[in-house]
């Protein structure tokens, strides 16, 4: 955030140009409430300039928890018990077959990822 001068603010501007706003006055001043402003700012340092998308409660949560289980799932896997570890999860052998495939997928992915930084 930037002041008239064109410096950067300090702590005590952001809190006192917060405090001359309701909750009311939009949803991202709302959630600087929430947050604080200190806070607010390191969200505002991730995704200034972007457009995320942020899911529902509820859809956040259950992707987390598929994640955890293919995970899970991932780790118990020797590469010849597939019905079981399918019959454990409550899914045909097909669905963990993909989730093998598909988290080793993104560990390449990351691999390359982090070898190209």
């Amino acid at each position: 955030m930037e002041n008239h001068s064109g410096s950067n603010s300090n702590s005590a501007d952001c809190f006192r140009i917060l405090s001359e706003f309701s909750e009311e006055h939009s949803p991202l001043v709302r959630l600087a409430h929430r947050l604080g402003p200190l806070q607010f700012n390191m969200v505002l340092e991730e995704f200034g300039g972007e457009k995320p998308h942020f899911p529902t409660q509820d859809a956040f949560w259950k992707k987390l928890e598929r994640e955890i289980r293919d995970r899970n799932i991932c780790s118990e896997l020797n590469g010849c018990n597939y019905s079981e570890v399918a019959l454990k999860y409550g899914m045909c052998e097909r669905n963990v077959r993909d989730i093998e495939r598909k988290m080793r997928e993104k560990r390449e992915t990351n691999r390359t990822t982090i070898q190209a930084a």
